[in-house]
C-alpha cells in the first residue's frame, strides 16, 4: 500500500502548485490536481479505506476492470435532495473551469431511485472530487491529491483541511473482522404481500395504466453487533467474482451503500456513447445441460423479450433528440453466477451541444428498474412498495470532462444502524446499536407475468449475497419476523 512519505510528497508538490498559482494570480474558481505513480495491490484498496475515519469513502470498479478508485475525503461536495438538473449543472461547471496540475478531474458520487425520498445520510443525489484518491487505469497507478478554491482566501484553511486529513490516515492494513451472525431475517413484503401487489400492477397492466412494472423486495438483516459494508464487499468480491461493478460508498463511518451490479447504465468518452437494455431473466441450475437450455429458452421467451423491449424502447425515445444516429446490437444472453439475463448493447454518438448530464437524466431510471411508460410506472411503484428505495437503483460512478461513466445500483445493499432502546446501562458488552443490512432486488412486470415464479427470481437473485453470508447463518440465528 502507500506510505507516509509518498502522500507527504504529493502534498507537498500541490502546495507548491498552489502556492505559485496563487502568487501569480489565476482565473477562479479552480481545481489543482497533482500525480504520482505508484505500486500496490488494488485487492487491497477497500480494506485501506475500512481502516479510514475520513468521509467520504468510495470504492468502485470498471466492470472490465479497466478502471479501478479508492477515493477517500472531499475536496469539493455537491448534493441536492431533488433538483438533480440544479445540481448537474453545477458539476458541469465546476468541470468547465481552470484545472491547473496533472490529468482531468473527476466527480464522483451519483443519484438515488427517486431523489425525492433518499435514506438518512443520503441525500437525493451527490458528486464529490475527492481530496486524497488511488487510480489504476491503463496498466498504471496513481496517487491524486487536490482541491477546488472558489478565492484564494480559502487556500489557508484548505491546506490545513489537507494535512489533517493525511495526519489522520492509518497505514497499516486492518484484518476484517468475521462477519457477526444476524439475529433476525425480514422480507418485506412477504409472499401474501407480493402477491397482492403483484395483482394490482398486473391489473393497472391488463387497463392499460401501464406496459410494465418494476416491484422491489427488501430483506433486512438484522445483526446486535458491529457489521460495516467494507466486510460485505470483501465477502461477495472474493466469494465469486464475475464480470460486474463492484462498489461501496460511505457518507457516515461505518455506513454505506455496497454492491455487485451486472448492469451500466451508460459510459460516454468524447462523443462515443455506450448503453444497454438489461431486462428479463432465469433462474440458472447446477446441471450443465439444462443450465444451456435455460438460456436459450430465455431467447425464445415472448415475454421476457416483451420486457426487454420495453428498455430499449425508453432507451430509443429519451436519446432521439441528444444523438446523431443509435445502433442496437445483437440480443444476446448475459450468464452470471445465479441468473441468466437477455442483454443488448446500444451505440451512439452525441450531438455537439449534448453534456453529460443530459445523459443522465435521460436515462435514469430506465424501464429496467421502474417500468414503462416512466410517470405510471412511478405512480404503481409509489402507491404499492411501503419503503424508500434511496439509491438501490440509483445510478453511481463518476463524471468527467467529456467523459463519464455510470453502474446502475441493483444487487446492492443498504448498511446502517438504528438506536438499541433495549440496552442496559449496567451491561456494556451490549452494543448501543442495532446494525441493519438491508438487501434489495427486484422483478419486471409485464402482462402475462407471474406472482409465484417472479418471488423466486428474487429468491434467486437473493440467494447470491445469502450464499456469499452463508458462514454468518446457523439454525438458530434465523426469526423470521
Amino acid at each position: 500500500m502507500i506510505d507516509r512519505q509518498t502522500v507527504s510528497a504529493c502534498l507537498a508538490k500541490l502546495e507548491k502548485l498552489v502556492d505559485t498559482h496563487c502568487i501569480k494570480g489565476t482565473t477562479w474558481p479552480i481545481i489543482c490536481r497533482v500525480m504520482l505513480p505508484i505500486s500496490s495491490d488494488t485487492k487491497q484498496w477497500p480494506d485501506w479505506l475500512s481502516g479510514q475515519t475520513v468521509v467520504p469513502q468510495l470504492y468502485w470498479q470498471q466492470r472490465e476492470q479497466t478502471l479501478t478508485v479508492a477515493a477517500l475525503g472531499s475536496a469539493d461536495t455537491l448534493k441536492d435532495i431533488g433538483l438533480v438538473s440544479e445540481l448537474t449543472a453545477s458539476v458541469e461547471k465546476r468541470l468547465a473551469g481552470t484545472v491547473i496540475g496533472d490529468g482531468r478531474p473527476r466527480y464522483w458520487g451519483g443519484v438515488g431511485f427517486d431523489q425525492t425520498q433518499a435514506w438518512q445520510n443520503f441525500p437525493g443525489a451527490l458528486f464529490f472530487l475527492p481530496s486524497l484518491s488511488l487510480e489504476a487505469q491503463g496498466g498504471q497507478q496513481h496517487l491524486i491529491v487536490q482541491t477546488y478554491l472558489e478565492h484564494v482566501d480559502q487556500w489557508p484553511i484548505k491546506r490545513l483541511a489537507l494535512r489533517k486529513l493525511v495526519s489522520d490516515l492509518h497505514w497499516s492494513l486492518p484484518k476484517q473482522p468475521p462477519l457477526p451472525h444476524y439475529v433476525h431475517c425480514h422480507d418485506e413484503p412477504n409472499v401474501e404481500g407480493w402477491q397482492r401487489q403483484v395483482k394490482a400492477s398486473l391489473d393497472a397492466i391488463k387497463q392499460g395504466v401501464c406496459d410494465k412494472v418494476v416491484l422491489s423486495r427488501r430483506r433486512r438483516l438484522r445483526f446486535n453487533h458491529h457489521v460495516s459494508p467494507w466486510q460485505l464487499l470483501t465477502i461477495w468480491q472474493t466469494s465469486r467474482p464475475h464480470l460486474s461493478y463492484p462498489f461501496c460508498l460511505c457518507l457516515q463511518p461505518g455506513e454505506g451503500l455496497v454492491g455487485y451490479s451486472p448492469e451500466q447504465l451508460f459510459s460516454l468518452l468524447n462523443g462515443a456513447l455506450t448503453t444497454e437494455a438489461l431486462a428479463g431473466s432465469m433462474a440458472r441450475s447446477s446441471n450443465p445441460d439444462h443450465d444451456l437450455q435455460f438460456s436459450k429458452a430465455l431467447l425464445k421467451s415472448v415475454k421476457l423479450q416483451h420486457e426487454n423491449q420495453w428498455v430499449v424502447k425508453f432507451i430509443q425515445q429519451q436519446l432521439a433528440t441528444l444523438v446523431k444516429q443509435l445502433i442496437l446490437g445483437q440480443l444476446n444472453v448475459k450468464t452470471l453466477p445465479y441468473i441468466h439475463h437477455l442483454f443488448q448493447p446500444i451505440s451512439a454518438q452525441l450531438l455537439s451541444d449534448t453534456t453529460v448530464a443530459d445523459i443522465l437524466r435521460a436515462l435514469h431510471p430506465t424501464p429496467a428498474v421502474k417500468g414503462f411508460p416512466a410517470h405510471s410506472a412511478l405512480q404503481i411503484i409509489s402507491d404499492l412498495e411501503t419503503y424508500h428505495r434511496g439509491w438501490y437503483a440509483g445510478a453511481l460512478g463518476y463524471w468527467g470532462k467529456n467523459q463519464a461513466e455510470f453502474c446502475v445500483t441493483i444487487r446492492s445493499a443498504h448498511v446502517h444502524r438504528v438506536s438499541n432502546n433495549n440496552r442496559h446501562s449496567l451491561s456494556p458488552h451490549v452494543d448501543a446499536f442495532h446494525y441493519l443490512v438491508d438487501l434489495y432486488s427486484g422483478a419486471g412486470l409485464v402482462d402475462g407475468s407471474e406472482a409465484d415464479q417472479e418471488w423466486q427470481e428474487l429468491d434467486q437473485k437473493l440467494s447470491q449475497f445469502m450464499e456469499y453470508m452463508q458462514h454468518a447463518t446457523t439454525d438458530n440465528a434465523i426469526a423470521q419476523l
